[in-house]
């Protein structure tokens, strides 16, 4: 189950009984449904539950088969739910969201296969998604998540292979002007668990490789993007 506030409610987007279910909470303390996004047999996994400049956004991906999974990206719009999109593919796993002021829906795929490393995709039709990462941006890799720094450009966190400590740095990347740049700083020692999270400011928060018991980060370190 997953918890979400957006304007002035509170919603919950649960599974259960091979169904995919939000419910809004009201002032006399119950749960009543706001609407069955899903009911479906095949399984449902990755849900993500988030508002975005004022609205609901609930996503997730429904098992086809142990390869390929569709991905629907839907919205509230007074007291219904609508389509953005939906498509299927292949290796799709650890999906995440986030929408521009604008209403451009981007989302990441940190593929997590051996002839994928992920990619980012920009929404542009109900079925449709265009593909931001190229073959000339192969060091961009399994990005995790991506948010907006103070000027309105897309950053994504991915994790990059370091083969002298042969482990996976978290670093962060922003696409400008169509074009993916490297952020500069020194994240040698930023390891996974990491996230990054847009709030008066985009902050990155990482575990910190330097202090680590049982191959665990025990001391999280966090920074803020400047521009």
């Amino acid at each position: 189950m997953l918890i979400e506030y957006s304007q002035d409610n509170l919603y919950a987007l649960c599974y259960h009984d091979n169904t995919l279910e939000v419910f809004a909470y009201t002032q006399n303390g119950l749960w009543n449904s706001n609407g069955i996004l899903e009911n479906s047999g095949n399984g449902i996994l990755n849900m993500g539950f988030k508002d975005f400049n004022g609205t609901l956004f609930a996503y997730y991906l429904v098992i086809n088969s142990q390869t390929n999974s569709t991905l629907k990206i839907k919205h509230l719009s007074g007291s219904s739910w609508q389509t953005d999109f939906e498509a299927a593919y292949d290796n799709i796993n650890n999906v995440k969201i986030c929408v521009d002021n604008a209403g451009a829906i981007y989302f990441s795929n940190d593929g997590q296969s051996s002839s994928s490393s992920g990619n980012v995709y920009r929404v542009t039709s109900l079925s449709t998604a265009q593909e931001l990462i190229g073959a000339s941006n192969t060091w961009l890799t399994f990005p995790n998540n991506l948010d907006f720094d103070d000027l309105g450009n897309l950053v994504v966190l991915y994790a990059k292979y370091n083969a002298q400590s042969n482990g996976f740095e978290m670093r962060l990347a922003v696409y400008k002007n169509n074009e993916w740049m490297d952020v500069t700083g020194d994240f040698s020692s930023s390891i996974s668990p990491a996230d990054i999270e847009s709030n008066s400011g985009l902050y990155f928060v990482s575990g910190d490789g330097n202090n680590v018991v049982n191959s665990y980060p025990v001391i999280l370190k966090a920074i803020k993007l400047t521009n």
